[in-house]
């Protein structure tokens, strides 16, 4: 209660969000409160204010492509699912990254697969047989059965271990994520979808033609304790004239396996576009930053710390490890 208080909720709102979360979950119950848009926090900054109105609905533009569910990660609830976010992202990962990297988009949208990521992910989790049921993966705790066959890496070279950090109170957190991603990634064959006598084929890039890809999907599997999801970042193109820029037949592919009815998502979901603004908005309507005191206002105590300043602050960050086919 203390630790809520200190973070500017109110005694009512936490009251409520206890009552409404598995044993009184602290983590759950912030989820809650500000899913709820319940904050007793006042701000007068507009762009906070903004990005709040997104978790009500994200701008749907006419590129996405929405695939919703009947079940989620809560379904298996019992067997651990409610917790499972971590390791079904993973295993969500690795189907997405093998389809998309064979032009395979129509199996990146079946349903059944998807399901059947789901709950592997939840057979993943158990196999770590926590003593909590409740516990919360980490990304170091499901990466060896991620990369056990050799099919994927872990981009970790130049990454403080291995994960890359950001804050959500940075307006553009998630495209400076997706540019430094994209930096530290391998360059290396790709395909391309192009049109041909009318029909649609794949060419695999042996020799040259009009514009190359240079490089690979990108895997990224984000966490905010105690969420985790997962998306894919396209192939970049190079055109005649020598410019940067996202495949024409590639797309964005987020997935999340938490159902979210505030935003209108009863079961687990997946949304591709290929515009990165639509994916960055998905991403801003499922992590939603708390806004944080001014240190100077709020001052320090006498072994200069803040307490209700650093929560806020960690309650903000996020990491993301990034994950390429070999």
């Amino acid at each position: 209660m203390e630790e809520l208080l200190a973070m500017g909720f109110g005694r009512d709102q936490i009251l409520r969000a206890l009552s409404n979360t598995v044993d009184g979950d602290v983590s759950a119950a912030i989820e809650y409160m500000l899913s709820e848009s319940t904050l007793s926090t006042q701000t007068t900054d507009d762009s906070y204010s903004e990005r709040r109105n997104l978790e009500l609905l994200p701008p749907i533009s006419a590129d996405e492509v929405i695939v919703t569910l009947d079940i989620s990660q809560y379904t298996f609830s019992e067997s651990g699912g409610s917790s499972a976010c971590t390791a079904i992202a993973g295993c969500a990962i690795k189907y997405l990254i093998e389809q998309l990297s064979c032009g395979n988009f129509h199996s990146v949208t079946d349903r059944s697969c998807l399901e059947a990521a789901i709950l592997s992910g939840v057979m993943e989790y158990n196999a770590l047989q926590f003593s909590d049921p409740r516990s919360h993966t980490s990304i170091d705790q499901i990466l060896p059965s991620i990369l056990m066959d050799g099919k994927l890496r872990h981009v970790s070279e130049g990454l403080d271990g291995g994960i890359i950090q950001g804050m959500l109170t940075d307006l553009n957190c998630f495209p400076n994520l997706f540019d430094k991603a994209r930096s530290h990634a391998e360059a290396g064959n790709g395909i391309i979808l192009t049109q041909y006598a009318s029909c649609s084929i794949i060419i695999l890039l042996i020799t040259t033609i009009n514009h190359v890809i240079a490089g690979k999907y990108i895997g990224l599997i984000i966490t905010k304790p105690p969420e985790t999801v997962c998306l894919l970042l396209p192939p970049i193109e190079t055109t005649p004239a020598g410019s940067n820029t996202v495949a024409s037949s590639s797309r964005y592919v987020f997935f999340d396996s938490h159902s979210r009815p505030q935003l209108g998502f009863y079961g687990s979901y997946l949304v591709s576009s290929s515009r990165q603004e639509d994916i960055v908005k998905r991403l801003q309507s499922v992590f939603i930053p708390l806004p944080v005191d001014d240190v100077d206002e709020v001052g320090m105590d006498e072994l200069g710390w803040n307490y209700i300043y650093n929560m806020q602050m960690m309650y903000n960050m996020f990491e993301a490890s990034v994950l390429q086919l070999r």
